[in-house]
């Protein structure tokens, strides 16, 4: 087919399933070099002009050229090897030091299980992030960023998240609730919500270089955590009456005037300054020689 008539290739598309447009895009050349033209926007165009919600299968259609494009946006702009079925099917991904841009195209790939955009020059996540409900990895660290939006909660399958090496000043009030790692340190960030003290699943928290001014632990908090790193932020006052399965805490480089240990039954490693251990509550002087075991 050497010639293809835009409003051919439209038919084509009403009649095909999602599979075989992609496989027929992917193989026809003249499709393929067409693909970059001025096609996309009059397929795009003609398809929201559909309005007829009662024809399930052309609203079905109209879905599927719509993700055919970003498929092939996000082939263009990642100059991406493959074709577009294989980009559609992948699980992993890893662009560093590519883009200035979060590209809301990647937001279509339902597949992804694995999103690596660390080192780029992001400032910006789509709100379409929700998409990716597949996603169990998300790596944003060392970008420019400065706002997490809500919808990220909505990742129920999402469990490694870092986003290090930003200019995040505050952080939403809800998370992914099956998040094991979150790691926000290098950042602008000055508080700490109450309702981060509720990811149970929670297993590292990393919130070093901030500016944190105070951290206040209830009872019932991280009841997963292993390792909490709070070293260097402008923390004055610091309580912590309870993590059951905590083996680390880091809280050098603070400026902590009180500090109140409670009860952390599986506490190997404590790395804290020396005036901090002069300003230790009274009630945490049972943990002096876990302190002086493990200090360095």
């Amino acid at each position: 087919m050497y010639r293809l008539d835009r409003h051919l290739l439209f038919q084509i598309a009403k009649k095909l399933s999602l599979t075989d447009l992609l496989n027929f895009c992917s193989c026809n050349k003249e499709i393929n070099r067409k693909l970059e033209c001025s096609i996309w926007d009059y397929l795009i165009n003609t398809l929201s002009e559909i309005n007829d919600k009662s024809d399930q299968l052309l609203q079905d259609k109209k879905k599927y050229y719509i993700l055919l494009y970003n498929l092939n946006q996000i082939k263009n702009i990642l100059k991406l090897p493959g074709n577009l079925n294989v980009i559609y099917t992948i699980e992993e991904l890893h662009i560093i030091n590519v883009v200035n841009i979060f590209p809301r195209e990647l937001c279509r790939l339902r597949n992804l299980k694995t999103l690596n955009l660390s080192g780029n020059q992001i400032q910006k996540i789509p709100r379409e992030i929700y998409l990716l409900e597949n996603l169990v990895t998300l790596n944003l660290s060392m970008n420019m960023i400065q706002k997490i939006p809500e919808e990220i909660n909505q990742l129920k399958n999402l469990r490694n998240l870092y986003l290090s090496n930003n200019l995040i000043k505050e952080i939403p009030s809800i998370f992914p609730p099956n998040l094991q790692y979150l790691h926000l340190a290098y950042n602008d960030i000055s508080t700490i919500p109450e309702t981060i003290w509720n990811l149970y699943s929670l297993l590292v928290l990393r919130l070093e270089n901030n500016k944190i001014k105070q951290l206040k632990l209830p009872n019932i908090a991280l009841t997963n955590l292993n390792k909490l790193d709070i070293h260097n932020n402008q923390i004055e006052e610091l309580i912590i009456l309870y993590l059951s399965e905590l083996e680390e805490l880091n809280i050098k480089g603070n400026p902590i005037n009180k500090i109140e240990i409670g009860v952390l039954p599986n506490l190997k490693c404590l790395s804290l300054d020396n005036k901090q251990i002069r300003k230790m509550d009274a009630k945490s002087v049972s943990y002096y020689k876990i302190v002086m075991q493990n200090y360095y």
